[in-house]
């Protein structure tokens, strides 16, 4: 029915001109109003059954006790880009959540306090570590909360069935997709690297380490020759931010040795240190676990900085690859890693966690 035809009709019988004109546009825009209302409530009704398939299709994930407590790079975090093609496979949407509520999957670290990953309602709990859990700061964290997730990830050796080990420098062998062939070309990249280099040796660090030990090394090798400190701890080098825009990789290829000790000895406890100086072609000055991933990494290609030791003949060593070219190239010839060793290693390790997080999401889409 043309309501505002019946209108016209109606208001006709009004003898005067002016009011029916007024009151005309009066019930016209009543009318558009009340059109509108049904409109705006049509359109709720189809968001509302949009949101329903949206949300049934969607898995939320958040992230918790991060290093930064405002983490604004979760789009580029493994973990986030590893679930996404595992949500993926199931034409599932993962979305990341910022709320203080629980969600799906909730990954935690070791930056905060072990109530919230006990007290999380979260559906999926995920801890992972890259800290030695004997250092004060992180003792809390000794049993990698092992009975309090559906998956714990840390550096230790630990027989438990919802723990793998994943240390931090897997995560130079692209886990986030599943391919040997690629891990292979990796470990044949980093056994080959070699730079041109300018200059002695290089110490990264924030602070001295257990017993200050990077200070004991750097007073005891810079006798040698000069040794650049572009961070914080002994720092006398700008160039690692001016000149390199603060990469790190790129600034160690200069130079022959890096200075890289652990924080702490620990069972299992090998960072990054050791991979950067790696691939940037330097020769590692290294203090960590004696059991150095056995079978993995070539022990002769490191230069191991005895803790309670005078390191005489260590010192020796690092003089002479120094100032004799031929024995310095020699040495930075031979392979890191033992390739075929490492690469089923890392694909092995790198294989269990893709299983085991597929399983939990299959398991979640399951009670959905």
């Amino acid at each position: 029915m043309d309501y505002k035809k019946l209108l016209d009709k109606i208001l006709w019988f009004i003898p005067f001109r002016n009011l029916r004109y007024v009151l005309r546009k009066i019930c016209y825009n009543i009318l558009e109003i009340d059109d509108l209302k049904k409109e705006l409530a049509q359109h709720i009704r189809e968001f509302k059954l949009i949101h329903k398939d949206f949300y049934s299709n969607s898995i939320y994930m958040k992230f918790t006790n991060e290093w930064y407590p405002n983490y604004t790079y979760f789009e580029k975090d493994n973990f986030f880009q590893l679930l996404t093609n595992i949500c993926n496979k199931y034409n599932k949407l993962l979305l990341l959540s910022y709320t203080q509520g629980y969600c799906d999957i909730e990954v935690f670290s070791v930056y905060g306090p072990k109530s919230k990953i006990i007290e999380s309602k979260s559906k999926i709990k995920i801890f992972w570590t890259c800290e030695a859990n004997t250092r004060i700061h992180f003792s809390e964290y000794k049993d990698n909360c092992l009975e309090y997730v559906n998956l714990s990830l840390g550096m230790n050796h630990i027989e438990h069935e919802n723990y793998i080990r994943i240390p931090l420098w897997i995560y130079y062998f692209a886990c986030i997709n599943l391919n040997k062939d690629n891990i292979y070309k990796k470990v044949i990249e980093i056994n080959e690297t070699k730079y041109t280099k300018t200059k002695f040796a290089s110490l990264i660090a924030t602070w001295g380490g257990a017993n200050n030990l990077r200070a004991t090394m750097y007073n005891h090798i810079s006798k040698i020759d000069k040794i650049y400190c572009p961070s914080k701890f002994l720092h006398n080098d700008d160039s690692l931010k001016n000149e390199f825009n603060d990469n790190k990789l790129e600034y160690l290829k200069q130079f022959k040795f890096n200075i890289c000790p652990e924080n702490v000895i620990e069972d299992g406890y090998i960072t990054e240190k050791l991979f950067d100086a790696f691939n940037s072609g330097c020769i590692p000055i290294w203090n960590g676990d004696r059991n150095i991933e056995p079978n993995i990494i070539n022990k002769n290609s490191i230069l191991y900085w005895e803790k309670d030791s005078d390191n005489k003949e260590l010192l020796k060593e690092i003089e002479r690859l120094h100032k004799d070219e031929e024995y310095y190239n020699n040495f930075i010839s031979q392979p890191r890693l033992i390739k075929d060793n490492a690469t089923d290693y890392i694909y092995n390790q790198i294989k269990q966690l893709h299983d085991r997080l597929e399983e939990l999401i299959q398991n979640l889409i399951q009670k959905q």
